[in-house]
């Protein structure tokens, strides 16, 4: 870097001194001179005028001298690499103020090249519309890394004022966790156009403690076999737990199930069966899921976490928000995307979640970018609106295919972040299709989410009428005093639902 700033110290030289104003100038020019020789160097270096900066420590103090638009033109007139170093060794006040001032596309080379900790504390010390614009030119994997160690208050405000072409490429390179800090809201509001499965956190399905794991039975080159000795009503059961890509699969089952056998079958190519992918989609793998002692309708809904090569995403430019989860539906002839959740990676491997109502062949594919929605979803409703506890309820929406063609819906149900249900829904091209799901849940206060469209609503205790207690020869006044109570309770919860339900 100093053989760099030499180069030009040497121009300015050639070029007969000049004023200390020009040495970003002369500086600038190092870019397309060739550097001079080592004995070179040493004989001008003497030669050079007190006024001109040899060293980025006296560029420094010579900046340090200079009204901020001066210097902010000095900066900008510099190469990248050389800027960021400057503003290293400056006070982080006047580098902060310097950088507001030089044009964004530069200032985003500049902070590219700078180290990850001082570009966040510019993010917090410069004017939130000017670092907005300034780290969302940034290099989408830097980006990410600056954004992955910035404070979420600042983060937040950052993202609010940039937009979705510029937020599409960078936020994935933060990691997940980092991710779903951001108010769920804000994501949905500021990214229309991806998938919510990657906006939101993930909550893996919970299995009683006492529930034993499928056990591998068989394990060949392309065939793995397990056996689950019980499954349990409305309960989550593990029931794989390899081969790659396969990292684990979970089943919620609707009736209580003893020996069940799941076989996993890995294939090298698509199951002659089964149609093309659109030309858009990359596959990544095929596989299939069997069940044997068990029927596809017991099983309400099934869960996946599932892993790709980094080095397959990059050999193929595929987008991390673009990896879907395939499965065949048979009666139809067709696959069914449903959208994944990033939820970890490391330096060989993305994880992804996945919810699919149940099983069949299965193919993991991507994209370069993320495929435009297909549906929308409108008019979430829970009925009724304060079940009581064990009562069973109704969240009921209606999706519209905004493709031209028929289509498949994979609908969801979230309650609290877990995956609750699941159920595949075909929608004429234009058309409108109601859609319902069913569930009970013990007292409190829930967010459901059905897509993009959340709601809170809050499960009653339950229904305390009915028979009365015996008769022990009169109420206390304490006992009546506490019946009071319990009353006025009952009433202030009824009536202050309406204040804690809130359409987001």
């Amino acid at each position: 870097m100093v053989l760099a700033l030499l180069s030009g110290l040497v121009v300015h030289v050639a070029m007969g001194g000049g004023s200390s104003g020009e040495i970003g100038r002369a500086t600038h020019s190092a870019g397309r001179v060739g550097l001079p020789a080592q004995s070179e160097v040493t004989t001008v270096l003497p030669t050079v005028s007190a006024q001109v900066a040899s060293t980025t420590e006296e560029m420094v103090r010579h900046l340090g001298g200079l009204a901020l638009d001066d210097a902010a033109a000095t900066i900008g007139m510099m190469e990248a690499a050389l800027a960021a170093e400057v503003m290293v060794e400056m006070d982080n006040e006047k580098s902060a103020a310097i950088m507001g001032l030089v044009d964004s596309e530069k200032g985003a080379l500049i902070m590219a090249k700078m180290p990850a900790e001082l570009a966040v504390w510019m993010m917090g010390a410069m004017e939130v519309g000017k670092v907005s614009d300034v780290w969302s030119r940034v290099e989408k994997v830097k980006a990410g890394e600056i954004m992955e160690m910035v404070p979420i208050e600042i983060a937040v405000k950052v993202v609010e004022m940039v937009s979705e072409e510029r937020l599409v490429p960078r936020l994935p390179e933060m990691s997940p966790e980092k991710l779903w800090e951001f108010p769920l809201e804000l994501l949905i509001e500021k990214l229309p156009g991806v998938p919510v499965m990657h906006l939101d956190s993930w909550n893996r399905p919970q299995v009683p403690a006492d529930l034993v794991p499928a056990e591998i039975t068989r394990s060949d080159e392309d065939v793995t076999e397990y056996a689950l000795a019980e499954a349990r009503e409305s309960q989550w059961a593990v029931i794989v737990g390899s081969p790659a890509p396969i990292e684990r699969v979970w089943a919620r089952f609707s009736r209580p199930l003893f020996d069940v056998r799941i076989k996993v079958e890995s294939f090298d190519e698509r199951p002659i069966d089964t149609p093309d992918f659109p030309q858009d989609q990359i596959a990544h793998s095929f596989f299939a899921i069997s069940l044997e002692n068990a029927q596809p309708q017991d099983i309400t809904v099934a869960a996946a976490i599932v892993s790709v090569e980094k080095s397959w995403l990059q050999a193929n430019q595929v987008h991390k928000w673009s990896v879907r989860f395939n499965q065949f539906d048979r009666a139809l002839g067709t696959w069914v995307p449903s959208p994944s959740k990033r939820i970890r990676e490391d330096q060989e491997r993305i994880s992804f979640a996945v919810v699919v109502p149940g099983f069949s062949p299965l193919a993991i594919t991507g994209s370069r970018s993320i495929v435009e929605p297909r549906f929308r979803v409108s008019d979430l409703d829970v009925s009724p609106g304060s079940p009581r506890a064990g009562e069973e309820f109704t969240v009921s929406a209606r999706v519209t295919n905004l493709s031209s063609q028929t289509a498949v819906y994979p609908a969801k149900l979230w309650l609290n972040r877990f995956v609750q249900d699941a159920e595949n829904i075909v929608v004429a091209s234009g058309s409108s299709v109601p859609f319902s799901f069913s569930a009970r849940k013990p007292e409190g206060v829930y967010t459901v989410r059905v897509e993009r469209l959340i709601d809170e609503f809050i499960v009653l205790p339950p229904d305390s009428s009915g028979p009365g207690l015996p008769s022990v020869g009169g109420v206390s006044p304490g006992a009546l005093l506490l019946v009071a109570l319990m009353a006025i309770a009952a009433g202030l919860v009824s009536g202050g639902y309406a204040l804690l339900r809130r359409s987001r």
